[in-house]
């Protein structure tokens, strides 16, 4: 530091100030600057402060002298106000369960080590990097749909798709094979793939074994890393993958449609290719495919008294099917496809048109580009104002939301 020439040092200091998380005072502290600044510099050294809760610390350098007196902090005569603090972390010690915040863990998820720094911030994502659950002193894992009891190595409730998987319990974990498998939240979105139909969930791919059980993939299509991780996932499927990815997190609402169509009891195939549909077509077997499915357009059906078509049944309400992206037309138009098939999940495709802004224009169409433009709104892009036909935004300019005739005559009463 250098002060101007006296005979006496300037009342100049570099001076702290810790506080705990509440900002109440802990402890303070201050180094002066001596006579040895006169004309030169001098560098002030505060000796080392022991942090041991969470906090705040203040640090700062102030001249108080009422003389008229110049003072400067530089470490040298070209960098002004410098002031360097270093960050010593403390070693990491050993802590006996439950769990803290790094752990090591049998192959079910009990945890018999536990490591922390002092003051650390607790993690409570731990196991598969599931939060962990430890009110009341259960400790239980959440998995989304239901929770995970890593002492027993089991689900308190059972399975929802117990019934594609007869011949293990309702409620195993992992196919009892943790080390081999993984326990997902649904499995209902898929990605057709050169290397076969593979399970999408919120990023990673997984692919069914012989056993009928999922695994992560890390097949021919999968970039693996040196510990044999994947880094990402190769061509066209990784074109799908980050598209997702990006929908999700960019956008709530996608991220929304997305989660609803992975937990769905139907199953969606994405088929990235190059001869985009307006709508999810369905597999009704025998090499025939169902545009118009009565599951899917379910109300439609109800509406008006009878089925659509005589070749696919209707016996539920909702359905699954492919999802026909066309990878040229960006996120934008896999969100459009993901809003026909989110109705399809729900039974509410309708293939009627109705008169809105003084032109016809299909409700299945109507509603998918309300999905697109709300996915539009969330990524800061111009919003669709047609389908090619009349204007599908309001006199606001915003998204149209239209509901199915047999929806709005529920809501009307008769």
């Amino acid at each position: 530091m250098a002060g101007s020439p006296n005979n006496g040092a300037p009342a100049a200091y570099l001076n702290y100030i810790l506080f705990d998380n509440q900002f109440t005072y802990l402890s303070s502290g201050f180094r002066a600057i001596s006579t040895a600044a006169s004309g030169s510099f001098e560098r002030l050294t505060i000796a080392d402060i022991l942090i041991n809760q969470k906090g705040y610390l203040y640090i700062y350098v102030g001249n108080e002298d009422m003389s008229n007196v110049n003072v400067h902090f530089p470490a040298t005569p070209q960098a002004w106000d410098d002031l360097k603090i270093t960050h010593r972390k403390s070693r990491i010690v050993q802590m006996p369960a439950p769990p803290r915040a790094g752990d090591d863990y049998c192959p079910f998820g009990l945890s018999f080590n536990s490591y922390k720094r002092p003051a650390e911030t607790p993690q409570k994502f731990k196991y598969n990097g599931k939060e962990l659950q430890d009110e009341l002193g259960l400790g239980w894992y959440d998995y989304g749909a239901r929770y995970y009891d890593a002492v027993l190595g089991r689900f308190p409730t059972q399975d929802r798709f117990a019934d594609k998987y007869h011949y293990m319990s309702p409620y195993q974990y992992a196919a009892n094979n943790p080390i081999k498998y993984i326990d997902v939240n649904g499995d209902s979105l898929w990605i057709k793939s050169k290397d076969g139909n593979l399970l999408y969930e919120n990023g990673t791919l997984y692919s069914r074994g012989d056993d009928g059980n999922l695994s992560e993939y890390k097949g021919k299509l999968a970039k693996l890393d040196k510990e044999g991780n994947v880094k990402r996932y190769k061509g066209i499927l990784g074109t799908t993958v980050n598209a997702l990815g990006k929908l999700q997190m960019k956008s709530e609402f996608a991220n929304g449609i997305i989660s609803t169509l992975q937990g769905s009891d139907n199953n969606f195939t994405i088929k990235p290719n190059n001869n985009t549909l307006n709508y999810a077509p369905v597999d009704i077997g025998n090499g025939r495919v169902g545009i118009l499915n009565n599951n899917g357009y379910a109300f439609q059906v109800l509406d008006q008294g009878q089925q659509l078509v005589d070749y696919a049944p209707f016996n539920q309400i909702g359905s699954g099917g492919d999802i026909n992206w066309n990878p040229s037309t960006g996120i934008i138009g896999l969100g459009h496809e993901l809003g026909h098939s989110y109705d399809a999940n729900f039974g509410m495709l309708d293939s009627r048109k109705v008169q809105i802004n003084g032109g016809l224009e299909e409700i299945r169409e109507i509603r998918a580009v309300y999905y697109e433009n709300r996915i539009r709104q969330d990524l800061g892009k111009s919003l669709r104002k047609s389908y090619g036909g009349p204007r599908l935004l309001d006199g606001n300019k915003n998204p149209i939301y239209y509901s199915t005739p047999f929806l709005q005559k529920l809501m009307l009463g008769f």
